[in-house]
Formats: C-alpha cells, structure tokens, sequence
C-alpha cells in the first residue's frame, strides 16, 4: 500500500516551529528568519501487512519526507529531508 500526502501550514505554524524572531537571533546565534504560510512537506509511504495466521500479522510502513518552501530554508532545519520505518506485530482477540 502506498500512500502521497502534502502539508499545509498557516504562519502562525510556520513562525512557531520554523521562525527565528530577531530576541532569538541574537540569544542563538541563528539568522532571523520569518517563515511564512504554505506547503510544509510531502510525503510517500510505503507499507506492507501481512496476516500470518487468523490472529497474527506483521506489518510494516516506510515513510520518507520532504520539506518544503519556508519549512526547508529555515535556518533550524538541519535536514531537509527525513526516513522513517516501523516494523509491527499485532494480535487480534
């Protein structure tokens, strides 16, 4: 199964998680940086389940990520890109 997604942040979001105000600049050393509303990131995922008997199954789920627009040139965003996996065990009663 795979799965397409974006993010829509307003500036609100963006300026909180992304910004850097200029009494932060000056306490971090960081650029001030105003980020702005828009597309956040995009992602794929990809993901498999399997059903091993009537109550077991496995599945698992890789996901990668990009960021974007203000997101991506943030002075606080090392990476602009990200891998995520998970492996999972379930039982079902």
């Amino acid at each position: 199964m795979g799965r397409l997604s974006t993010t829509w942040a307003d500036g609100n979001y963006m300026r909180n998680f992304f910004g850097v105000t200029a009494a932060q600049s000056a306490a971090s050393g960081y650029a001030a940086y105003g980020a702005t509303s828009g597309l956040k990131d995009i992602s794929l995922s990809l993901g498999v389940q399997y059903q091993l008997t009537q109550n077991w199954l496995v599945s698992t789920n890789l996901r990668f990520t990009q960021l974007l627009s203000s997101a991506k040139d943030s002075p606080l965003s090392f990476a602009d890109r990200s891998v995520m996996g998970m492996a999972m065990v379930g039982y079902r009663f």
